[in-house]
């Protein structure tokens, strides 16, 4: 929980109360600004919670990308100030890589999805580059993975219909493949894009 502080700073011994009191709060307004603390001599257990909250903002950001930072907030139990400072936080270190909005395949015509399989001859820097600029053409392959074990590489795409299906293969054997092979999804069992966040540790 912050603990929110209004005072003016004009004699050493109130400057000593600040130092003090920042010790153990996040959030001190000062002349109606925020002023961020988090000393050195924090112990774990106020690390614990930071990561804690850190967590819950990353829950509910996962489920709801709209949310507006007082939403947040409210729900975690900060200041606007602290949660927009948290949030950005994580957005500079690269834990919130980009908030997006997910469209459903099927109403836009895009009902089949499709794992592709690939094999090539060819392991060297220069096909590779190629390679990737080839499949970064195509607007309906959604991933691609370089795989371990027999795979060379693993496609994910969504297309209209098999005719749709034919276009996209045309256009991959562009490239020098030894092996194309093609599964379909039957049905969906589960499908989302929300990380479990029980592993992460202090961001």
């Amino acid at each position: 929980m912050c603990l929110f502080v209004w005072f003016f700073i004009s004699s050493p011994k109130q400057s000593t109360v600040l130092s003090t009191i920042s010790d153990h709060c996040i959030d001190i307004y000062v002349f109606g600004e925020t002023i961020s603390y988090l000393a050195a001599s924090v112990g774990a257990d106020m690390a614990a919670v930071l990561n804690r909250q850190d967590k819950q903002i990353l829950e509910l950001l996962q489920r709801d990308a709209t949310l507006s930072v007082g939403d947040i907030a409210e729900q975690v139990g900060l200041s606007k100030s602290a949660c927009w400072r948290r949030i950005h936080k994580m957005e500079e270190e690269g834990v919130i890589a980009e908030r997006v909005t997910l469209l459903d395949p099927q109403k836009l015509n895009l009902p089949l999805t499709v794992y592709i399989s690939i094999r090539t001859n060819q392991h060297n820097d220069h096909w590779a580059a190629q390679f990737g600029e080839l499949v970064q053409g195509i607007a309906e392959i959604l991933e691609v993975h370089r795989m371990s074990g027999d795979l060379d590489y693993l496609i994910k795409a969504v297309v209209t219909d098999m005719p749709g299906y034919d276009r996209l293969y045309k256009e991959l054997i562009k490239a020098d493949l030894f092996d194309v092979s093609s599964s379909f999804v039957m049905e969906t069992m589960k499908q989302t894009t929300r990380l479990p966040l029980t592993y992460a540790g202090a961001v």
